[in-house]
């Protein structure tokens, strides 16, 4: 019987044929064949189980006996010649990419068992006697997989090692001849369970080690908490080749900031080693954070580029994608705003080469809020050289003015959020009238600094810059409030005026009630008069698309706060996003055509 030690539940058995699997030897005249035996192998792989073979045997002979009673395609990788069986087994459990520990040898030679014990040392050796008690054991309970999906996937691993054998050892030759794509499934809870199963089972390639509880309810809750901060972008990849569907093969977890992204999970299943895909991942993901911990196969962050994968595009089917094309677009998106916008940056990585951003700063405890109307417009147009000191005297500084998404025309798409614009105060310059936003940020109402004493202002901050600057707004600055309507709507025609009109626009519209309910008692006045402000000038530009997030949102529970929301509710807006300039293109290049058909016509008929 299995050894008395704890052991892990089994995922591959590997069999020896004679006396084993079957009665009799076969190059000795003759056997008996075990009708049982093949069916227990047949609810093993229903189970998600795989079995192999491991004998000293004719591969023909074998091959013949196994196809004539139905079961030759339930093995997967056999290894059937006269060469000792030990480094066979070994070969094997690293071809399958499996430890040890969760592999089951079956023999009824008790040298064989100690031969494949001294060659992988942790593997599970059992007996003949093992076999009419294998299918109740509880390791080897396996999980429902009656549409031999597992099966499934190993059998296109032994497609592609084929061809790679053949390649001759020139495996970048042949990682570029396979077609290797991926997709990316955001809404990782309709998959929670192989969620949960990456991050716990995944070894060589977990690149984190975070582990979840065993227990799946608690690791359910834990994993689902985590995925509900806005501020999280989780996916789990799914990797297809001309060879076949490997399956959901790995999941990330990173946490989105403005100035950087962390990954807290990057695991992925050792069945797409030597394939690049974690390295392809990490640079679609724009080389966020990564601290590997413990021993891994490959390190992603030093890794080379990976040009020979896809991410694979095409229309959606219950969330996935089917991956009727390939490969990312090269559509500008250009995005400038707060942190809902870097959440955003992220799905715009996975469809388009050419993503850049600008977002809010925190500096020496200052909140420089870069997403509001005047700054962007500084941005463009530059601070008015009078009060440029003064400005930043405040904490600005010159490069926060010098915005590279303005520097050249970007056709293709532009993102913007100006919702700060309801609620942080400005300031104007006393000398020049200039007009520039200050916040506190622990607080978010219209608080006039200058009317606050140098004791209220320390009760605010201990930060010795941020009471420098408001001991210079009290100076040469005087409070204003909020952005008045004109002022707002000066600022906005002149951003989208210096945009080129071939560039599609949107802007995204804030919540426009406190809490997650919308009742005429939660109405917020000023972030429905930003919006509609929005409204009006967008009526005027028709390159311009304003987009209210909370149209995004399916269930309160998606609402994070005040501004913030769930993950999938950016996904969706995103979403929108990406078909609405999909469409577009698409009537575009059908206008073309009719253009170029209509002047074809007339020339046509005068021959």
């Amino acid at each position: 019987m299995l050894q008395e030690q704890p052991r892990e539940p089994v995922r591959l058995v590997v069999w020896d044929l004679d006396e084993t699997f079957w009665k009799g030897t076969l190059t000795e005249g003759g056997i008996t064949f075990l009708p049982q035996n093949r069916d227990l192998v047949i609810e093993l792989a229903r189970r998600g189980i795989m079995s192999s073979i491991c004998s000293k045997n004719d591969l023909a002979a074998v091959r013949a006996v196994c196809e004539a009673h139905g079961i030759w395609d339930y093995f997967i990788f056999p290894s059937i010649n006269w060469e000792p069986k030990g480094p066979r087994l070994a070969r094997l459990i690293e071809t399958v990419k499996l430890r040890p520990e969760t592999v089951l040898f079956v023999d009824d030679n008790p040298g064989n068992r100690r031969e494949a014990l001294f060659f992988v040392p942790g593997l599970q050796v059992e007996d003949e006697t093992f076999v009419p008690v294998l299918g109740t054991h509880p390791l080897l309970k396996g999980k429902d997989d009656k549409e031999l999906t597992r099966l499934k996937q190993y059998k296109v691993l032994e497609r592609r090692q084929v061809d790679e054998t053949a390649a001759g050892g020139d495996n970048l030759a042949f990682l570029r001849s396979s077609g290797i794509r991926i997709t990316i499934e955001t809404d990782v809870e309709k998959h929670l369970d192989r969620a949960i199963e990456l991050i716990n089972r995944t070894n060589q390639l977990n690149f984190t080690k975070r582990r979840l509880p065993e227990n799946r309810e608690e690791a359910a809750a834990e994993l689902l908490k985590m995925l509900s901060r806005f501020n999280v972008n989780a996916g789990l990849v799914k990797v297809h080749d001309h060879y076949g569907d490997y399956g959901f093969c790995g999941f990330y977890a990173m946490v989105v900031q403005v100035n950087k992204s962390i990954l807290r999970h990057f695991c992925f299943s050792c069945r797409t080693l030597d394939m690049g895909v974690e390295a392809f991942v990490y640079q679609t993901l724009n080389r966020p954070e990564l601290k590997i911990v413990g021993e891994v196969l490959s390190d992603p962050v030093t890794a080379s580029p990976v040009d020979w994968i896809d991410i694979a595009q095409g229309t959606r089917q219950e969330g996935i994608e089917t991956g009727i094309e390939t490969g990312k677009s090269h559509t500008p998106f250009s995005l400038r705003g707060g942190c809902d916008l870097a959440v955003i940056e992220h799905y715009a990585r996975l469809v388009s080469a050419d993503v850049s951003g600008s977002y809010n700063i925190m500096r020496n405890g200052i909140d420089l809020r870069l997403d509001h109307s005047l700054t962007t417009r500084y941005a463009i147009a530059g601070v008015p050289k009078a009060a440029a000191t003064a400005i930043c005297r405040l904490g600005y500084q010159p490069e926060d003015f010098a915005c590279s998404l303005f520097s050249s025309p970007r056709h293709g798409c532009w993102v913007f959020s100006f919702i700060p614009d309801q609620w942080v105060t400005i300031y104007e310059h006393k000398e020049t009238g200039t007009l520039i936003p200050f916040t506190v940020t622990t607080q978010r109402g219209l608080l006039n600094v200058c009317d606050l004493t140098a004791a209220q202002r320390a009760e605010i901050t201990d930060s010795p810059d941020k009471l420098q600057a408001m001991d210079i707004l009290v100076e040469e600055f005087r409070y204003i409030g909020r952005t008045p309507e004109a002022v707002f709507k000066d600022n906005i025609r002149y951003i989208f005026g210096s945009i080129p009109t071939a560039t599609r626009i949107f802007v995204i519209l804030g919540k426009e009630y406190h809490g997650s309910y919308d009742t005429p008692q939660t109405r917020s006045r000023p972030a429905i008069e930003l919006n509609q402000w929005i409204r009006d000038i967008a009526r005027e530009y028709p390159n311009v698309e304003p987009l209210l997030i909370t149209d995004f949102v399916e269930n309160p529970e998606e609402i994070d706060g005040a501004v913030h929301f769930r993950r999938m509710v950016y996904f969706r807006l995103f979403e929108h996003i990406r078909n609405s300039i999909e469409r577009l293109g698409a009537q575009s290049a059908e206008s073309a055509l009719s253009k170029r058909d209509g002047m074809l016509i007339p020339a046509a008929a005068e021959r």
